[in-house]
């Protein structure tokens, strides 16, 4: 009887830390801090800056204008899973970057290549 006891607080006591470790917060990193500025002016993220956002809050977005932020790193943006639009208005290519880019249109399926193309 005594052991029976002892697996049904075991159990419990599992049920409870699985529940407790399920419930954590995760982060979605944004090193650039204008980007992050950008999110937090758009009341998407909050507090100071501090190179992450709630994954929770950028999860359901649809859509992201971010012209004139002076956003230099996208790092994150993949993460923006059900992004559909994404406005980052003119872009002001550094010369030594090879690239004279100066409208980009957001292309939902193939997101992260678009993304890594265009910051190098």
């Amino acid at each position: 009887m005594k052991n029976n006891y002892s697996l049904k607080i075991s159990f419990l006591f599992i049920l409870l830390l699985s529940n407790f470790i399920g419930s954590a917060q995760q982060y979605t990193s944004i090193p650039d801090s204008n980007f992050e500025q950008a999110l937090i002016d758009l009341n998407i993220d909050s507090g100071a800056i501090d190179g992450q956002v709630l994954t929770a809050n950028i999860i359901n977005l649809k859509t992201l204008e971010l012209r004139g932020k002076n956003i230099l790193d996208l790092t994150g943006i993949e993460y923006f899973t059900n992004l559909e639009s994404l406005d980052l208005g003119v872009i002001n290519n550094d010369p030594n970057r090879n690239n004279k880019i100066s409208f980009f249109r957001y292309y939902q399926k193939h997101k992260a290549q678009i993304f890594k193309l265009l910051l190098q």
